[in-house]
């Protein structure tokens, strides 16, 4: 998977659904349909754009559990808490076992997962 960077401090919701999809940064950023200049972005404003996007997603978070980011078989949003206020989103990208971050390289204390699902035949 592509890492796509994020670009200001607020939009790494759009960087990882840009990644999930495949898409450059502009078109996941026209899927949000933002209606002011604020790009935070909720979990229901993710799985709102990646379906507008074609790709099929969960239709909530699930919690991780204590089992390992890594034992996801699917690629998937990752929740993460930066600091007790402040969450970030993230990617999990099950073909290399890595989580992809759209800012600099943190320190991840994932959450919850929105899992992808593969495209039915």
């Amino acid at each position: 998977m592509k890492r796509v960077p994020q670009r200001t401090q607020t939009d790494c919701g759009v960087a990882c659904v840009a990644m999930l999809a495949g898409v450059p940064y502009e078109e996941a950023r026209a899927a949000f349909k933002f209606r002011h200049r604020n790009q935070i972005t909720s979990t229901k404003d993710c799985i709102k754009a990646l379906r507008r996007l074609g790709v099929l997603v969960a239709d909530r978070l699930r919690p991780l559990g204590p089992d390992p980011v890594e034992t996801l078989t699917c690629r998937a949003l990752l929740k993460t808490n930066k600091r007790r206020t402040c969450w970030h989103w993230t990617v999990y990208d099950p073909a290399s076992r890595s989580i992809i971050d759209p800012s600099a390289s943190h320190e991840h204390r994932v959450t919850a997962y929105l899992p992808l699902m593969e495209q039915a035949p």
